[in-house]
């Protein structure tokens, strides 16, 4: 017996007329299924905690020459659910969601509740004022404006590209 002849996809394909004909059934193939079977039925009964453990906000952040501009998506929280915070050498937005639903019938009562928190940090440099930075929030988006200090607004000097 060759080592080819153990290997359970190889009976397939050599004797999978035979295979399906008899009542042969191939132990490695039945416990590959079950425990697939079982995977995909434990994590269907996660949906709703999945997506909350999963919420990370997007965000996008820009720069022109006077200041960081950063907005981050954030639907479904209020400006009381949001810390915003900075230190010397970044900015960390963080909160909680929550989700909770309740539905009640002659018959049934049905509550379910689901949190999830995210934090997100953004590095910065020496060349902001700390002393001004503003955030506003507005149909679900905040708004985070870190100005730069003068110093750095006027250290700031344009380098002419040469083409050969």
């Amino acid at each position: 017996m060759a080592i080819k002849d153990i290997i359970p996809a190889r009976w397939r394909r050599t004797n999978d007329l035979e295979v399906r004909n008899s009542n042969y059934s191939d132990p490695f193939l039945s416990l590959q299924r079950e425990m697939n079977r079982v995977f995909d039925s434990f994590f269907d009964n996660w949906d709703s905690s999945r997506e909350m453990a999963s919420f990370s906000p997007t965000l996008d952040v820009s720069e022109n020459d006077k200041e960081f501009s950063v907005n981050i998506e954030l639907p479904g929280l209020d400006e009381k659910d949001i810390d915003v915070s900075c230190t010397d050498d970044s900015l960390t937005i963080s909160g909680m969601k929550k989700n909770e639903r309740e539905d009640k019938k002659e018959n049934y009562h049905y509550y379910e509740r689901s949190y999830g928190s995210f934090k997100r940090v953004i590095p910065l440099g020496d060349n902001i004022d700390k002393s001004k930075i503003t955030a506003n929030f507005k149909k679900g988006v905040l708004k985070i404006t870190i100005p730069k200090n003068a110093e750095s607004i006027s250290k700031q000097k344009k380098i002419p590209i040469q083409s050969e």
